[in-house]
């Protein structure tokens, strides 16, 4: 199908409102599913981020768990009963957490929220909850491995500092949906 200078591949959809039907319309929304409820048309935003890793921070969370396979080496050889049972939570803590934490810090944006993973702990955030987003350096304990963050306030005097690596692209894309102060 040929609109103007764009194609359009038609896919089936899955449950979708309005036409039932889904397209890619190249030139217009880069690679996003474009929907079209009720005739109209709005672009699906959903890109992730990963996290931007300060050196220092990265040492610290890469060296832990060698300190810690050592404390536990230690341990393990060291003539205390049910040695086994102290040396495996800290192993399983000490490695899993910290490495987890460097691997799977990631900002993701939809249409409706901005979702936070760090490790195991997760945020979610409703787009029109965020009323402000600020630059700041504030070191306080946060889903982000760099001291380039971003504050984003919400809810009732809620706030949460987040360190995309591509700061600008992120910004962007939250005023994209009309997020006030990015």
């Amino acid at each position: 199908m040929d609109i103007g200078s764009r194609t359009t591949t038609v896919y089936p959809a899955r449950g979708t409102v309005g036409d039932g039907l889904v397209s890619r319309i190249s030139g217009d929304c880069p690679p996003r599913l474009t929907r079209r409820p009720l005739g109209g048309r709005r672009c699906l935003m959903n890109k992730a981020y990963k996290s931007k890793v300060d050196t220092w921070l990265g040492l610290i969370l890469g060296g832990m768990p060698i300190a810690v396979l050592f404390a536990a080496w230690k341990l393990t050889h060291a003539p205390i009963p049910g040695r086994w049972i102290i040396a495996l939570p800290v192993l399983l803590l000490g490695i899993c957490l910290p490495v987890s934490v460097l691997v799977s810090t990631t900002y993701r944006i939809t249409d409706a929220s901005l979702r936070i993973r760090s490790g195991p702990f997760k945020w979610e955030i409703r787009i029109q909850d965020i009323s402000k987003v600020t630059p700041t350096t504030d070191p306080v304990s946060s889903p982000a491995l760099s001291l380039d963050r971003i504050r984003i306030d919400y809810g009732q005097a809620k706030s949460v500092l987040i360190s995309p690596v591509k700061k600008e692209d992120f910004l962007r894309d939250l005023r994209q949906l009309g997020v006030p102060h990015a």
